[in-house]
């Protein structure tokens, strides 16, 4: 164990977790980029909302949720992972974590770990993804429709699952108000795809966020071929953004 590795593990030990991390964020470069965050989901979320968040990792964007006063639910599978995630947030009563994937179909999956921890996935095709994994996990799968049936249907749902995008999607068949989730131009038919499948909801609003520039692109939303368009022909060429956070509005 690294020498950061071992000072987390005695602050989650110690239960000095969350104060470290806040301080941290607030007194480090860390911290307009969180501003920035939060002052994006403020378009999408208000206060009693109940929002998702798939693929939550260490909870930053959950934090920023909560922090505009919704009520949040966040999955994170990769039980490392998971612990700091309830390090840092377990402790507000308007956070529930869920230490599950999200699919099309309940069941099993193995989750594959990377040496990053925010690369790690269950899709096939990020085995070969140019990061260096460091083992494998296996991890329960639910769907979206589980977790609508459990807490209520969401306002807000962010995914950020690595390459499992379209599968998580393929587990819902209601609408949401308002969707985000990662694109990559080494896959934009699976982009494309994830828009097919809400479009089956209604007519689609869809704008991005460009790599980690947290601001949506424009003001004005795109239509869903238009917006394909652009993907492809725009965004997928784009020397530093060719990847980034799709927002879909429904309605």
């Amino acid at each position: 164990m690294n020498t950061k590795k071992r000072i987390k593990d005695l602050l989650i030990r110690t239960r000095t977790y969350r104060p470290a991390r806040l301080l941290r964020e607030r007194y480090t470069s860390i911290r307009p980029y969180l501003a920035g965050i939060q002052n994006l989901y403020a378009r999408f979320v208000r206060p009693g909302d109940l929002c998702f968040d798939v693929g939550a990792h260490i909870g930053r964007r959950s934090n920023a949720m909560l922090s505009l006063g919704a009520t949040v639910i966040g999955l994170e599978p990769n039980p490392p992972v998971y612990r700091e995630l309830m390090a840092y947030l377990g402790g507000d009563p308007n956070f529930r974590g869920v230490a599950k994937a999200v699919g099309d179909a309940p069941g099993r999956a193995v989750l594959r770990v990377g040496n990053w921890t925010e690369i790690s996935s269950i899709s096939p095709d990020w085995a070969d993804h140019g990061v260096g994994w460091a083992g494998t996990v296996d991890v329960e799968v639910i769907t979206l429709d589980m977790l609508i049936d459990e807490f209520g249907p969401p306002s807000f749902c962010k995914i950020d699952v690595e390459g499992y995008e379209l599968e998580v999607l393929k587990g819902l068949s209601r609408p949401i108000r308002t969707i985000s989730f990662e694109y990559n131009s080494e896959y934009l038919d699976q982009a494309e795809a994830c828009l097919d499948q809400l479009n089956r909801f209604g007519p689609l609003m869809v704008n991005v966020c460009l790599g980690e520039t947290p601001e949506l692109m424009a003001e004005t939303w795109w239509g869903l071929e238009s917006f394909k368009a652009h993907l492809r022909n725009d965004l997928a060429r784009h020397p530093n953004y060719y990847w980034g956070d799709i927002f879909v509005q429904t309605g």
